[in-house]
C-alpha cells in the first residue's frame, strides 16, 4: 500500500480539479450559502462554487484573517 501524505492527498486532488484552482488569491471572506460559496480575495476576484476545500492555516483561523458567515462554530478553531 503507498504512503499516504498531506502532500500526495493534494496533489491528488489537484490533478482532477487542475483548472479550477487559484493561487495567488489572498482570501479575505468565505460566504456559505444554502447552494453555492463566495469566495471574495484581497484582489478584488469573486469566486462562486459548489463547493469549497480550504487549507488555511489555524493560526489564520484563531486571528480571524478570513471572515466567514455564517462564523465557523469557535469550539472548532
Amino acid at each position: 500500500m503507498p504512503k499516504c501524505t498531506y502532500s500526495s492527498f493534494f496533489k491528488k486532488i489537484a490533478e482532477r480539479f487542475q483548472s479550477n484552482i487559484k493561487i495567488n488569491h489572498e482570501v479575505c471572506e468565505v460566504e456559505m450559502g444554502t447552494s453555492e460559496v463566495i469566495v471574495k480575495c484581497k484582489n478584488g476576484a469573486v469566486i462562486k462554487a459548489n463547493k469549497l476545500i480550504s487549507s488555511l492555516p489555524l493560526g489564520v483561523l484563531k486571528h480571524n484573517r478570513v471572515t466567514f458567515k455564517p462564523e465557523l462554530p469557535k469550539d472548532k478553531i
